[in-house]
């Protein structure tokens, strides 16, 4: 409202100016007149917001100035008999998340050999062949395939178990071990069926190796791989360079 006042002197104000320039002094009186009244509703609208607000923040003094409250103390409640439960029993999860529920993992591993040599007439002079240390047989087989199960026995003890079917379609438990974890001083300590520790490669399953048929050393010390039931000790030495006795 404030603005349409404004907005209505200011027009009456151009008029004014416009007619003083045309020289018409009845239209001037006119206009003065106008402007006259408008400023005198102008200003008794601003007495009357004034009063308004006034009026507004004198309600309120009453409100605040009131005379404060004594909040009387509640009774103390009568005392309530309540029954113990019984304790609810604790489900702890197993001790580790695979504990009944181990990895499994599946190698399938299939070959094609062609040699111009007989395979099966393969030899190492001076040293004595075993049948898992010869050469593939030519064309298509079926080479060793395995299926393993390990699992966190708990925070101390790794266990595994690998069985293999080789090309004859024979099924053998091939490692079944468990293995610490924990041991102070660099000690690892493995105990049942397992590729023995002895050289680099010698834990490696063939389904890992890089090539088809083993080193020529191993298969003439170690008949391709060596492995047998027993107990592993193994020490590594606090050393700047790595040493694994």
């Amino acid at each position: 409202m404030k603005t349409k006042m404004l907005l209505r002197l200011s027009a009456a104000a151009i008029a004014l100016s416009a007619s003083a320039h045309a020289g018409e002094p009845e239209d001037l009186a006119a206009l003065k007149k106008e402007i006259s009244d408008l400023r005198q509703e102008y200003d008794a609208r601003i007495a009357d917001l004034e009063a308004r607000l006034k009026a507004a923040e004198d309600s309120k003094a009453p409100a605040s100035q009131a005379a404060p409250v004594v909040a009387s103390a509640p009774a103390a409640p009568a005392p309530v008999e309540v029954a113990s439960a019984p304790p609810t029993p604790v489900s702890r999860p197993p001790i580790t998340q695979s504990a009944y529920n181990p990895g499994i993992a599946a190698s399938l591993q299939g070959q094609y050999a062609y040699s111009q040599r007989d395979p099966s007439a393969a030899q190492i002079p001076g040293f004595p062949l075993s049948d898992e240390a010869g050469l593939p047989s030519r064309g298509l087989s079926l080479d060793e395939s395995e299926v393993s199960f390990f699992a966190n026995v708990d925070h101390r003890v790794y266990a595994n178990l690998t069985v293999s079917l080789d090309n004859n379609n024979d099924v053998s438990v091939e490692e079944a071990y468990i293995q610490s974890k924990s041991l102070p001083g660099g000690f690892t300590l493995k105990a049942g069926r397992f590729y023995s520790g002895i050289a680099y490669l010698n834990e490696r399953h063939t389904h890992d190796w890089d090539f088809v048929d083993a080193p020529l050393p191993y298969r003439a010390f170690l008949g391709n791989q060596l492995g047998d039931d027993g107990i592993e000790v193994r020490w590594v030495a606090p050393t700047d360079f790595y040493l694994e006795v």
